[in-house]
């Protein structure tokens, strides 16, 4: 299957190539025009809309929601990305509004895949800002939140075990977020009270208030864009006993202390100007802990690593994998491009090392065995054939890609900053486009990677990293040393 699912404009009857006729067609993915939204596909096994004959079987005449393209995503996977925007036409607002009024209670069988046509109607809306669908919105929030129907997969793909279904609460979460966008903090009192939902009769077994607690935490990401009255409403989300409700909690309150400094982040640091991140900061403020921090303004070293014993210990983080007779061994390196480098040896004998634009066309490596054959394939998945010298077939194997960075992981020292775990690699560099340079590793609950890389010209001074209950935390590289650090914030401004 592409890469994201079937959903795909090689097979919508909007395709030029084919129109009105929803499947693949002769010439899947040769370049095409959406005939719905007059715009040129480039590459239609990897696009996706709304109006997908699997979502959108009704065959509605304007655009619902934007175009799509599957990319990288975080942990190495793989994620849809907004390309072309919604038309901002008066009849597509109207279009959209009346959808929602005619939108049923019971979800309807339809493709698993992220674009979900409801919840994607719901998301415009809020983009939009559509005052005109308040009421609508509104009605939804009072669906049944388990009111369930069956996927709907075609008949040339399979799914194992029993027949999945989906629910309403993802479709209720989406009209939050949208109400939150439209009203601002007056959508706080239409909001918290669904931080409640589930929580009804007290000392029940945990899996009870585990049912709604999906429900609940969407709730509390709407609230968070609700000013200080959401913020408000968020400290009662802190006590639920379900952990992943509480941490989400924790975690967009902490989004509202970094946002408080990031106007002040050239004070702090001198890396970001106003409305800016500090580097490392990728995505929001994780969660809050409870810490004292020093009266003095000044950064304070809290730990400090011997880096050639670092770069002694990445040797351990390579991979080995055996193709047909051969053990080769892998590792990813990161550098500031997107995906990895990815490095490669037999025994002693080390390839040069693969940047990531050629690692997604394919690269080709001689080791004492032959020659490699490495490419990363859809899916994340890499792909390994060996071609002995001796003759013979091929030997081809394929691994996740994001099993990579697991023997890292593994293998590397691990600092806490906060309540933060990272483990601290270091690239001692010398290798074509990989200077010096240290990348910090976050392994979340889910099992994804997250990276934050700086190169030692970055590290010469602070780095600020993270921001966590009121304290600031950094590196710097100091001669053989890489020292943390970490100093008070500045009192937010009045």
């Amino acid at each position: 299957m592409p890469n994201g699912g079937s959903d795909n404009c090689a097979t919508c009857w909007h395709n030029s190539r084919h129109p009105g006729q929803a499947g693949y067609g002769s010439f899947p993915d040769a370049r095409c025009e959406c005939l719905l939204r007059g715009v040129p596909i480039e590459d239609p096994l990897f696009t996706y809309c709304p109006n997908h004959p699997h979502h959108d079987p009704g065959k509605t005449p304007f655009p619902v929601g934007p175009i799509y393209v599957g990319e990288p995503g975080p942990g190495l996977t793989y994620t849809r990305k907004v390309i072309v925007p919604s038309p901002r036409t008066e009849a597509v607002r109207q279009g959209l509004v009346g959808l929602l009024e005619a939108m049923p209670e019971k979800p309807t069988a339809e493709y698993p895949s992220p674009t979900r046509f409801h919840d994607e109607v719901i998301l415009q809306l809020g983009e939009f800002k559509e005052a005109r669908a308040v009421p609508g919105l509104r009605r939804v929030l009072a669906f049944a939140p388990l009111a369930r129907a069956p996927i709907q997969v075609p008949e040339d793909e399979a799914v194992l075990g029993a027949e999945p279904m989906v629910d309403r609460i993802g479709t209720i979460g989406r009209a939050m977020e949208a109400l939150a966008k439209i009203l601002g903090e007056p959508a706080a009192d239409l909001l918290e009270p669904y931080l409640g939902s589930g929580l009804e009769k007290k000392g029940q077994p945990l899996e009870v208030y585990e049912k709604l607690a999906p429900l609940r935490a969407l709730a509390a990401r709407a609230l968070a864009l609700c000013g200080d009255r959401g913020k408000a409403a968020l400290q009662k989300a802190l006590q639920d006993p379900v952990a992943d409700v509480s941490g989400e909690a924790r975690r967009l309150l902490g989004c509202w202390t970094l946002a408080a400094t990031l106007t002040l982040a050239v004070v702090v640091g001198g890396h970001a100007g106003p409305g800016e991140a500090p580097p490392g900061i990728s995505s929001p403020a994780l969660p809050l802990a409870a810490e004292t921090t020093p009266a003095s303004p000044d950064p304070r070293p809290i730990l400090a690593l011997d880096i050639p014993e670092l770069e002694r210990l990445r040797e351990q983080g390579w991979l080995g994998v055996q193709a047909g007779p051969a053990r080769i061994e892998m590792t990813p390196a990161f550098s500031d491009k997107p995906g990895f480098h990815l490095l490669v040896r037999e025994g002693p004998f080390e390839a040069a090392a693969i940047a990531p634009e050629e690692l997604a066309r394919g690269a080709f490596r001689k080791v004492p065995s032959g020659v490699l054959t490495l490419r990363l394939e859809p899916k994340g998945m890499l792909s390994v054939t060996l071609e002995a010298g001796g003759g013979g077939p091929p030997h081809r194997t394929e691994i996740p890609s994001r099993a990579l960075i697991g023997p890292i992981y593994t293998a590397l020292p691990k600092v806490v900053l906060g309540i933060v775990e990272y483990a601290v690699v270091r690239e001692r560099g010398g290798r074509e486009g990989l200077p010096p340079a240290v990348t910090l590793i976050r392994k979340d609950g889910e099992g994804a990677y997250w990276l934050a890389h700086h190169p030692d010209t970055e590290l010469s001074k602070v780095v600020w990293l993270l921001a966590v209950d009121g304290t600031l935390y950094g590196v710097r590289k100091d001669g053989r040393l890489l020292v943390f650090l970490k100093k008070p914030l500045p009192p937010p401004p009045s």
